[in-house]
């Protein structure tokens, strides 16, 4: 199938990928000023302008498996991995799974580690199942829906955007494909990366746990864990911060110059 990406600049090839019910404009907003590098993003199956084939193959396994198709595509053997959230999980399994295609991972905001239906997602899955009544709204009425937007409106009003996504028709199967899965089967697997990685996370971020980055970093052994500002409260500052971490990180292990 056709695969809908983009690819600019020139330099170490990047792949970043977006995360759940998002598309590439995502991944490519938050790095765009990122120099000396090739950054590449697709949309996933069922995502922003690739288009959706059958439930199954909405997974970690299948969206990694697109990514090192789009690689090949490119003539490109050796780049760097990453993503936003589900992203971060599709560079882990591509890290795990194709060890010598990955020079270096860059996961942001985490929300997965080893199991599948993390309770971090599972409003996602309440309005996955709302949705196939047709009553994705009142998902607003829910009390895990209540209490994410007395505490952080932002993340709220993430959940909301699920209900205006590109491919709207395919937001149930989405949702409960990639929140049922999970991106590796062990924290075991973990231990076996055994290249630079960076794992950015934030406090005050309910569907992206920053235990789970931590958990991470425990288990990765060549890992560097930064906490950044908020995305939901401090969104300048939090893309200042990640594009200052990600660049640094690039740079120390001599990426870019």
């Amino acid at each position: 199938m056709d695969f809908n990406y983009v690819s600019r600049g020139n330099g170490i090839p990047l792949f970043f990928q977006h995360g759940l019910g998002g598309n590439l404009g995502q991944a490519q907003d938050l790095l765009k000023d990122l120099p000396c590098v090739q950054l590449i993003s697709m949309d996933s199956r069922g995502h922003g302008k690739t288009s959706f084939d059958k439930a199954s193959n909405i997974s970690f396994n299948q969206y990694a498996d697109d990514l090192i198709s789009l690689g090949k595509q490119l003539n490109i053997e050796k780049a760097v991995y990453g993503g936003i959230s589900m992203g971060s999980g599709i560079a882990l399994n591509v890290a795990i799974r194709y060890p010598e295609l990955v020079q270096a991972l860059v996961l942001i905001r985490p929300a997965w580690l080893d199991q599948p239906n993390p309770n971090n997602l599972h409003i996602l899955q309440n309005l996955a199942s709302l949705l196939r009544k047709n009553e994705g709204e009142q998902i607003v009425e829910s009390p895990e829906y209540k209490k994410m937007a007395a505490n952080v409106p932002g993340a709220a009003q993430s959940v909301l955007g699920e209900l205006n996504r590109e491919q709207s028709e395919h937001t149930a199967e989405v949702l409960d494909g990639m929140c049922g899965d999970s991106p590796f089967k062990s924290l075991e697997d973990l231990r076996k990366i055994d290249i630079p990685v960076l794992i950015i996370a934030s406090d005050s971020d309910p569907m992206h746990p920053f235990e789970f980055a931590v958990q991470l970093h425990e288990n990765i052994q060549n890992s560097k864990l930064v906490k950044v500002a908020s995305r939901y409260l401090q969104p300048e500052r939090h893309w200042e911060e990640v594009l200052s971490s990600v660049r640094g990180f690039l740079e120390y292990y001599g990426f870019i110059p």
